[in-house]
């Protein structure tokens, strides 16, 4: 072999080297730039929803109170604009009270759901801190292609998977998947643009299985200097009642975990 081949085949096997270290630096940097993005104190947003939980399904415009500590409040008007539903996240639990039926249902174990859901990615914190594009978490396998970044992570028999664009740092898809490849939880956000100097979504849809789902389309936000007294909690009214969410969620779970131990007896 020719000297001027010899050298030719080492540039371009340094080059591939230092491709490859360059994309697993470029997808570090890019994990780094999304945990340390600023958030607003808060913010409020006009949007367009859709809510499902089993077998009933809610629709129409929402006012929403989101805040950098992962909490979310979202009412959806009526007709008369009145709030027919109230959706409420904070503090590792979900609550939904269903105005017309005086009755309230509450997910308590909501952070320890999406941390299974998700492969460790999430919890209810993390979950909404992704819809601002704020993503954190330790242990990552870091993927990094032409546009995107991959950041993968593991719990018990679930992996989860958020893709980022690489070049803004802001999060794209987020998949849990069980090891027999049933879709535990899926998330998406899209339409990312600048607001008053922060990044925001302009749609997302969000996924628990199939008995679950929130999708929204923004059509309005408003950068506020602190949430609303009392946003994130409220005290069940007096004539209300309550029960547990998580028989929805948990359902969901043992139907997907079912049908996995199902294929894995086959094999």
């Amino acid at each position: 072999m020719s000297a001027w081949r010899i050298s030719a085949l080492a540039f371009l096997v340094g080059f591939a080297l230092w491709s490859s270290a360059a994309g697993e630096s470029w997808g570090a940097v890019a994990v780094q730039r999304a945990a340390a993005r600023s958030l607003p104190t808060a913010l409020r947003g006009r949007l367009r929803v859709e809510i499902e939980v089993g077998k009933e399904r809610w629709s129409g415009l929402a006012n929403a109170i989101f805040d950098e500590h992962g909490r979310c409040h979202m009412a959806l008007d009526g007709p008369l604009g009145q709030p027919v539903v109230v959706l409420r996240g904070a503090r590792g639990q979900v609550e939904l009270d269903v105005v017309a039926e005086r009755y309230r249902l509450r997910a308590a174990e909501a952070d320890g759901v999406l941390h299974e859901a998700s492969g460790g990615l999430v919890d209810l914190a993390g979950l909404i801190g992704l819809g601002l594009g704020r993503f954190s978490s330790e242990e990552l396998e870091v993927a990094t292609g032409p546009t995107h970044v991959a950041a993968g992570s593991e719990a018990g028999a679930v992996r989860g998977v958020l893709v980022f664009d690489r070049e803004g740092a802001l999060p794209s898809r987020l998949t849990g998947m069980d090891r027999w490849g049933a879709t535990l939880l899926e998330g998406s956000w899209s339409g990312w643009r600048e607001h008053e100097g922060f990044m925001l979504p302009g749609s997302w849809d969000l996924r628990l299985g199939s008995s679950a789902r929130l999708s929204a389309e923004v059509e309005g936000w408003e950068i506020l200097s602190e949430a609303p007294r009392g946003a994130f909690r409220a005290p069940l009214p007096s004539g209300w009642d309550e029960g547990p969410i998580e028989p929805v969620a948990l359902a969901l779970l043992m139907d997907a975990w079912g049908g996995g131990a199902d294929r894995g007896a086959g094999r």
